[in-house]
């Protein structure tokens, strides 16, 4: 268990390594554990709850992302190394590219942004039509996939045009991510549901479990399983081949939960602020 932050926890995520953890939390916070749950570091500087914090993939740096409309590129110690400005409201999530040289950010003010770690604004997405919450690289780097209150998810090249629309939730999409093929792309909606998308056909496949809207959902690194994280107090592991789910309960609403890079492990944290890792091995 992680212990430390003094409010809500809005994100957990492992290092590429898989050695340590980054937290983000409402107390304007992010932190730094090793996965024995010991904290290696406090990092302050944003004005506002921050929702988002992720490791670079060489490891050195966490960028956040924060209800001051800023994100900022931190090495492990704390310091910072740039910070990006640009949005003119909440920044829910901000992540690397694949090569590290770049960052996606997705806002309230309707856009998601790119960026290079310098802090230099590169393009603005803009396409949606209500808040972006959700933004994230493919693993070749080459495509983004962007979540929306308006209903629908867009997938863009790496330039900013727009390639393709997925638009077949009735509800706010939360979240949107690539497998790591790039074959797939899953989205999480406040209409309860999950879908998992085929990009050669643009067609979608339906996970029918949760009873009320869903936060969060991501593929694990291998490919095999889809991690998500409903209103219905469930996180559920689902086995896209086989169909089995794992589901795991609590008393209080799940925050986040999140693959390690190996696959093997879970990450997840709930409402009274305590992170715990599970074996998802076997």
């Amino acid at each position: 268990m992680l212990k430390g932050h003094r409010g809500n926890v809005y994100s957990a995520s492992f290092s590429p390594s898989g050695k340590r953890i980054v937290t983000a939390g409402a107390d304007k916070t992010v932190r730094v554990w090793d996965v024995s749950g010991q904290q290696l570091a406090e990092i302050t500087g944003h004005n506002g709850s921050v929702y988002s914090a992720n490791f670079s993939p060489d490891g050195k740096r966490i960028v956040t992302a924060s209800a001051d409309k800023t994100v900022r590129l931190w090495d492990l110690s704390g310091k910072l190394i740039a910070e990006l400005q640009g949005h003119t409201d909440t920044v829910w999530s901000a992540n690397f590219s694949p090569n590290g040289k770049r960052i996606v950010t997705a806002s309230d003010d309707k856009t998601a942004r790119i960026w290079d770690v310098s802090g230099k604004q590169l393009t603005v997405l803009s396409g949606h039509n209500e808040s972006v919450y959700s933004a994230r690289f493919s693993a070749d780097g080459k495509r983004i996939v962007t979540a929306s209150m308006d209903f629908t998810g867009l997938i863009w090249d790496a330039s900013g045009k727009l390639v393709g629309k997925l638009e077949q939730h009735t509800g706010g999409v939360n979240s949107a991510g690539f497998s790591g093929d790039g074959k797939w792309i899953v989205t999480a909606s406040n209409d309860g549901t999950v879908r998992v998308w085929d990009l050669s056909s643009k067609l979608s496949t339906e996970l029918q479990g949760h009873l009320e809207s869903v936060s969060n959902a991501s593929f694990s690194p291998d490919g095999k399983r889809v991690v998500t994280i409903s209103s219905d107090k469930t996180v559920r592991i689902w086995d896209i081949l086989s169909k089995k789910v794992v589901i795991l309960k609590n008393k209080l609403r799940w925050k986040s939960a999140s693959f390690s890079p190996d696959s093997k492990m879970l990450i997840t944290l709930s409402e009274n602020r305590i992170a715990r890792i599970w074996d998802t091995s076997g």
